[in-house]
């Protein structure tokens, strides 16, 4: 069996979610596959695209503990939640005001809204790319945002800030024993003590 897919969230050893083309649909869609060649597709979690699935690309993040899986797009600002039945439970929206578009602009640079993300304990931690609206260009040429959801909910938690390391962002985080490991472009490796998280 093979096909393309651009993210995968492993389940136990023969069985993963991925987001792969459908050819029956020609469009990109989650699907629940097994070692044994079985897929099953979803009906209502994607949103639509024109560009191949580009406008939609994100990161998809498996919470073991709660059984819930949350796809956070990069180029705009949803969040999609479902479970590993492929059943929608329900979406939300990052502080972020990007809405969803059917496709990018291929003249213009793509900028990347949610730059990565990770969830621990049921909260969803989201570094976002954009300058908020009270942010001085300073606090945000040095910082890094990283905003706090309720997964469940999609309730704002908060928002607290991580250094920029030699002008370079994060490239991917865990939270793992009430501390957050950053692995920077830089190919620094930093952790942080988060309060009010456990192991």
């Amino acid at each position: 069996m093979g096909f393309f897919c651009s993210v995968i969230a492993a389940m136990r050893p023969d069985v993963a979610i991925v987001r792969g083309y459908d050819t029956a649909r020609s469009s990109l869609l989650f699907g629940k596959i097994s070692a044994a060649g079985n897929t099953l597709w979803e009906d209502n979690i994607s949103l639509p695209s024109l560009d191949g699935g580009l406008s939609t690309d994100g990161q998809l993040i498996y919470d073991r503990p709660s059984g819930l899986l949350s796809y956070v797009h990069y180029y705009n600002n949803r969040v999609s939640v479902f479970d590993t039945l492929l059943q929608a439970k329900h979406t939300f929206t990052t502080l972020d005001t990007v809405a969803p578009k059917l496709r990018l602009d291929p003249t213009k640079p793509r900028w990347i809204i949610n730059k990565t993300a990770c969830i621990h304990e049921g909260i969803l931690y989201v570094c976002s790319n954009l300058r908020a609206d009270n942010e001085t260009y300073q606090t945000y040429m040095k910082n890094i945002p990283v905003d706090r959801y309720d997964v469940g909910t999609g309730n704002y938690l908060g928002s607290f800030y991580l250094p920029v390391d030699d002008g370079k962002l994060i490239r991917d985080m865990q939270v793992i024993n009430g501390r957050l490991y950053a692995f920077y472009f830089s190919g620094r490796l930093a952790v942080f003590s988060l309060p009010g998280t456990s192991s």
